[in-house]
This record gives structure tokens, sequence and C-alpha cells, in this order.
């Protein structure tokens, strides 16, 4: 803090262009958030827009939110979401550009091939992508929401997508449904069964530790022939 019964110090307030500077970097400063802060929406924009065109959901009815780290989500139907992940492991998409094919691509590498950058340590994400190689991708959601897409099977196939939601919003029966549907449509091998098998079925502990019962799945819309 300036001491105004100090000679120099006055000196320095009255100098017309050190108020001048200080004017220009202020404003320098305040122009260059308010260039970041639009830059920021315009790629909201953009994602939010994609996002409409793999899940074919109509862009006006996408909403917005704020998610755990601070970021802009966006809300959809399941079944959207699911088209939406299946899409992201499609091997081309119609009328899409090499551009938007390609990032298509690298969002699906870097998850694959950074698993513990996507969910952090001792995530059923992080073991599920090391797991499934380069089968699949899948990521938690708000509210016990989980979604995977899958590469298709065969040359020629398709790809296919999952998303659910536990209805009571919690997140410990995530793992075990996303591995029983999985199993279920025959899209779980038995390599990656016994790698993924603690989420199997997870137990349920007391307030002293001890094991009082445990999540076990019930998959009542999975049809026996659904895999075919």
């Amino acid at each position: 803090m300036l001491d105004l019964d100090d000679q120099d110090a006055r000196e320095v307030r009255a100098r017309p262009l050190l108020v001048e500077v200080i004017r220009r970097l202020l404003l320098d400063a305040v122009v260059a958030l308010e260039a970041k802060a639009l830059a920021v929406l315009a790629l909201q924009v953009r994602i939010r827009r994609r996002l409409a065109e793999l899940g074919s959901f109509p862009e006006g009815r996408i909403d917005s939110a704020i998610d755990g780290c601070g970021l802009v989500v966006f809300r959809l139907s399941l079944d959207a979401l699911a088209l939406a992940y299946a899409r992201l492991l499609a091997r081309r998409l119609p009328a899409e550009t090499f551009a938007e094919c390609r990032a298509r691509g690298l969002v699906v590498r870097a998850m694959q091939e950074r698993p513990e950058m996507v969910a952090g340590t001792r995530f059923f994400t992080t073991d599920f992508l090391r797991a499934g190689g380069k089968r699949w991708i899948g990521k938690e959601g708000a509210e016990g929401v989980y979604a995977v897409g899958l590469r298709a099977s065969a040359a020629g196939g398709l790809a296919a997508g999952i998303a659910l939601k536990i209805e009571d919003g919690s997140a410990r029966a995530r793992p075990t449904v996303t591995i029983a549907i999985l199993r279920a449509m025959g899209w779980l091998p038995r390599s990656v069964q016994r790698a993924l098998a603690e989420y199997e079925s997870v137990p349920i502990e007391n307030t002293t530790g001890a094991v009082v019962g445990s999540i076990e799945p019930e998959l009542p819309i999975i049809r026996p022939d659904a895999a075919g």
C-alpha cells in the first residue's frame, strides 16, 4: 500500500503515464477474460451440437448443468445416450467429415490408452477399460448413470451402446448391473469376466464392518434370445 505522506509515493501517484499503463493492463486483462469466456462458450455450443447429432436428439431439448468437477455437462435421454456411445465406436457415420471421424477416434483412443485419466485409480471404470482392451469404452455419470460403447464384433457388423440409470441415484450398483448386462448379451469374454470378478457381486457391510448382504443384479428386460 502506498504511503501518501511519502514524497516519492505522491510523485508515482501523480504520473499520468503510470496510471495509463495500469489502466491499459487492466483493460487487456478484462478483454482477455471475456475472449476466453466466449471461446469456452463457443466450444460448449459445438459439443452440444455434436452430442445432438450422435444421439439423434433435438438440440433444443438438451439440458445443461454443472458436474462435480465444475464443468458444464449435458443431459439427454438414455436411449439417445446409448446411441451416442454406439456411434462413438462406429467405423464411419453417414455424412460425417474426416475431421469429425478423426475426433471420435481420438476420444476413444485416449480413453482406452489412459483409463486412469478417465476415472482415477481404484474405480470400476478404470478397471473396466483396462480389462476390455480395445473392445469398448465406458463412463459413469451423475445420479447412478453409466454408459458403454462397444465395437462391432466382426467386419460389417454394428457397434452397440448401453445406457443405464440406477433408479435411486446410487452409484454402488452400477458396476454389477453393467457386467450383468454385458454377460447376458453375450458380450463379456470369460477372460474379462475373471478380471472384473470383484464387481459381479459387491458385498454390503454394516457400520462394524460385518458383511450383511450383497448387491445382486436382476435383469428382467434381457430376453434369452436377445444376444442373437
